[in-house]
């Protein structure tokens, strides 16, 4: 809730002549440019001295919002299931782990990152055979062994 009402008071508003709130009240623009997609994917770093030799070094979360009086982003830890709180985040912000067709439905713990950025596919050129299945004979119907015998 608290991130929804940072976003509106960081939203201009036809009321206060087409200014936000927080320039209406400091008199200064609103800095967006820390500003995350709401429920992404994220990674924090963890703490060295809290970590063993085959730690993870790093929690995956899902992105919730800003602490308020404090220089970090609040996430909810998909491997401890806890909400905490991290300076040291990298984000995906095109991925959303609750969404189903994300590519994470293999589970919370599993250690393969998803893809960043899809590969482009090129065109064949006119040089290439197209590619086609290999033709297979179909069998021709024989006639039944002899069983007498």
């Amino acid at each position: 809730m608290h991130h929804v009402v940072f976003l509106i008071n960081s939203i201009p508003t036809p009321l206060l002549h087409n200014i936000t709130s927080y320039e209406n009240i400091f008199g200064k623009p609103c800095d967006i440019s820390f500003f995350k997609v709401f429920g992404c994917l994220c990674y924090a770093s963890t703490i060295t001295t809290h970590r063993k030799n085959l730690d993870d070094r790093s929690v995956r979360g899902v992105f919730l919002g800003f602490p308020h009086n404090t220089k970090g982003y609040i996430f909810l830890s998909l491997k401890y299931h806890s909400i905490e709180i991290s300076r040291h985040v990298i984000f995906h912000e095109n991925c959303f782990p609750y969404k189903l067709n994300c590519g994470l439905n293999r589970g919370p713990n599993t250690s393969s990152l998803p893809p960043l950025t899809e590969s482009p596919v090129s065109a064949p050129t006119s040089n290439t055979a197209p590619l086609t299945e290999p033709h297979v004979p179909t069998a021709t119907p024989s006639t039944p062994p002899d069983l007498s015998r």
